[in-house]
């Protein structure tokens, strides 16, 4: 029997989709903060990917350092250890520059044309969020790995979900297939 607000999870039983996707353009900013966050990430990756169809869908990763809070200079990788995992598994590893200030670590110039045509392992699941015409909204996890890794890729993001740290994946089966939202962004169809 088909259930009114129910979501098929295209066509995924597990709600969880892996694939291997190529960069085909990269814009990286510092310090930007998004219409979504509460705070401003240090270093922030938009890509335009190349995922074999006719449209290139856009995947963002981005986060902060840890910053000595005494001295303002960097202590590790924080929560922009996605960045870091994102470089590593495009083959392209980058080192921290600990001690030194924040916009100190920036990416060399010219960097860009060495990661456009590159290819990781993209993870993406079904949201407990809507989308404009009432169906679940499919979301990028922002860890990635190397190309073939989908089943480690899995196995991380299901220890996320167990967890706690991901809190809007629509498990097969959950009683999250409806959230009611009052008014979407018209442009990017996304709940205000």
């Amino acid at each position: 029997m088909l259930e009114f607000g129910a979501s098929t999870g295209g066509g995924n039983s597990s709600n969880i989709l892996t694939q291997t996707v190529k960069i085909a353009a990269i814009n990286v900013t510092y310090g930007e903060k998004r219409d979504w966050q509460k705070y401003s990430d240090d270093i922030g990756i938009d890509l335009t990917l190349d995922i074999g169809k006719e449209f290139q869908p856009t995947m963002y990763i981005g986060g902060s350092f840890k910053v000595d809070d005494l001295n303002g200079t960097i202590i590790g990788w924080g929560r922009a250890y996605k960045v870091k995992m994102f470089f590593d598994a495009i083959g392209l590893p980058i080192k921290l520059a600990t001690g030194s200030a924040v916009v100190e670590n920036r990416l060399p110039e010219g960097a860009e044309t060495h990661i456009v045509g590159k290819e990781f392992e993209r993870l993406s699941y079904l949201s407990t969020k809507m989308k404009q015409d009432g169906t679940n909204r499919w979301r990028d996890w922002q860890d990635v790995a190397k190309p073939g890794q989908g089943d480690y890729l899995k196995e991380q993001f299901n220890k996320s979900v167990t967890d706690g740290y991901v809190k809007d994946f629509n498990a097969p089966g959950s009683d999250n297939d409806v959230i009611e939202v009052d008014s979407f962004d018209a442009i990017k169809d996304v709940p205000l």
